[in-house]
Protein backbone atom coordinates (compact mmCIF):
# COMPACT_ATOMS: atom_id res chain seq x y z
CA UNK A 1 0.00 0.00 0.00
CA UNK A 2 1.55 3.37 -0.96
CA UNK A 3 1.93 6.09 1.63
CA UNK A 4 -0.61 8.90 1.73
CA UNK A 5 0.82 12.34 0.94
CA UNK A 6 2.19 13.77 4.18
CA UNK A 7 1.42 10.62 6.15
CA UNK A 8 4.05 7.96 5.42
CA UNK A 9 3.56 4.37 6.46
CA UNK A 10 5.84 3.12 9.23
CA UNK A 11 7.45 0.78 6.73
CA UNK A 12 8.12 3.72 4.38
CA UNK A 13 11.62 4.46 5.75
CA UNK A 14 12.78 6.85 2.97
CA UNK A 15 9.64 8.98 3.42
CA UNK A 16 10.09 9.00 7.21
CA UNK A 17 13.71 10.08 6.81
CA UNK A 18 12.75 12.79 4.34
CA UNK A 19 9.92 14.07 6.55
CA UNK A 20 12.19 14.16 9.61
CA UNK A 21 14.81 16.11 7.60
CA UNK A 22 12.12 18.49 6.33
CA UNK A 23 10.94 19.11 9.90
CA UNK A 24 14.52 19.70 11.08
CA UNK A 25 15.26 22.07 8.20
CA UNK A 26 11.99 23.94 8.75
CA UNK A 27 12.72 24.47 12.46
CA UNK A 28 16.31 25.54 11.73
CA UNK A 29 15.30 27.56 8.63
CA UNK A 30 17.76 25.80 6.32
CA UNK A 31 17.58 24.97 2.66
CA UNK A 32 17.02 21.20 2.50
CA UNK A 33 18.30 21.09 -1.08
CA UNK A 34 21.86 21.91 0.08
CA UNK A 35 24.07 18.94 0.87
CA UNK A 36 24.48 18.47 4.63
CA UNK A 37 21.71 20.96 5.50
CA UNK A 38 20.65 20.80 9.13
CA UNK A 39 21.91 21.26 12.63
CA UNK A 40 20.53 21.24 16.15
CA UNK A 41 19.11 23.41 18.91
CA UNK A 42 20.24 22.49 22.41
CA UNK A 43 19.04 23.78 25.78
CA UNK A 44 22.40 24.23 27.49
CA UNK A 45 21.32 25.65 30.83
CA UNK A 46 18.56 26.84 33.12
CA UNK A 47 19.42 29.13 36.03
CA UNK A 48 17.14 30.80 38.54
CA UNK A 49 17.81 34.05 40.39
CA UNK A 50 15.89 37.05 41.73
CA UNK A 51 15.36 38.39 38.18
CA UNK A 52 13.73 35.20 36.86
CA UNK A 53 14.44 31.93 35.10
CA UNK A 54 17.20 32.21 32.48
CA UNK A 55 17.23 29.62 29.70
CA UNK A 56 20.33 29.36 27.51
CA UNK A 57 19.98 27.85 24.04
CA UNK A 58 22.75 26.99 21.57
CA UNK A 59 22.28 26.64 17.83
CA UNK A 60 24.65 24.64 15.66
CA UNK A 61 24.32 24.56 11.89
CA UNK A 62 25.86 22.17 9.39
CA UNK A 63 24.80 23.88 6.12
CA UNK A 64 22.00 25.64 4.31
CA UNK A 65 21.19 28.20 7.00
CA UNK A 66 18.89 30.99 5.80
CA UNK A 67 18.92 33.19 8.94
CA UNK A 68 16.64 33.08 11.97
CA UNK A 69 14.81 29.93 13.00
CA UNK A 70 11.17 28.93 13.03
CA UNK A 71 10.62 28.09 16.67
CA UNK A 72 9.46 29.29 20.05
CA UNK A 73 11.34 28.72 23.27
CA UNK A 74 8.87 27.70 25.96
CA UNK A 75 9.32 27.15 29.66
CA UNK A 76 7.37 24.49 31.50
CA UNK A 77 7.12 24.50 35.25
CA UNK A 78 5.55 22.91 38.30
CA UNK A 79 5.49 23.72 42.01
CA UNK A 80 6.30 20.12 43.03
CA UNK A 81 7.49 16.89 41.48
CA UNK A 82 4.15 15.16 42.06
CA UNK A 83 2.49 17.49 39.52
CA UNK A 84 3.27 17.29 35.81
CA UNK A 85 4.92 20.43 34.39
CA UNK A 86 2.70 22.75 32.37
CA UNK A 87 3.73 25.33 29.81
CA UNK A 88 3.92 28.71 31.50
CA UNK A 89 1.95 31.48 29.84
CA UNK A 90 4.93 33.28 28.41
CA UNK A 91 6.83 32.13 25.34
CA UNK A 92 9.82 33.65 23.58
CA UNK A 93 10.32 33.63 19.84
CA UNK A 94 13.82 32.46 19.00
CA UNK A 95 14.47 35.12 16.41
CA UNK A 96 17.30 35.97 14.07
CA UNK A 97 19.14 38.46 16.31
CA UNK A 98 19.48 35.85 19.05
CA UNK A 99 21.51 33.64 16.71
CA UNK A 100 23.61 36.09 14.71
CA UNK A 101 26.41 33.56 15.23
CA UNK A 102 26.45 30.01 16.55
CA UNK A 103 26.89 31.40 20.06
CA UNK A 104 24.27 30.72 22.71
CA UNK A 105 21.25 32.94 23.32
CA UNK A 106 19.62 33.46 26.71
CA UNK A 107 15.96 34.26 27.36
CA UNK A 108 14.49 35.23 30.73
CA UNK A 109 11.09 34.12 32.04
CA UNK A 110 9.25 35.12 35.23
CA UNK A 111 8.80 31.52 36.36
CA UNK A 112 5.15 32.09 37.34
CA UNK A 113 5.61 30.65 40.84
CA UNK A 114 7.01 27.29 39.74
CA UNK A 115 9.90 25.60 41.51
CA UNK A 116 10.93 22.97 38.92
CA UNK A 117 11.48 23.87 35.25
CA UNK A 118 11.85 22.28 31.82
CA UNK A 119 12.59 24.21 28.60
CA UNK A 120 11.52 23.18 25.10
CA UNK A 121 11.75 24.62 21.59
CA UNK A 122 8.83 23.88 19.30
Amino acid sequence: MPASPGFPLVSDTPALTTNAKQNECYLLNCDISQAGAGGSITITGITVDAQGVHVTVALTRTAGYNGGINGTLKLQGTADLATAPATLTEGVSVVNEKFATDGPATATFTGSGATFFKAIVE
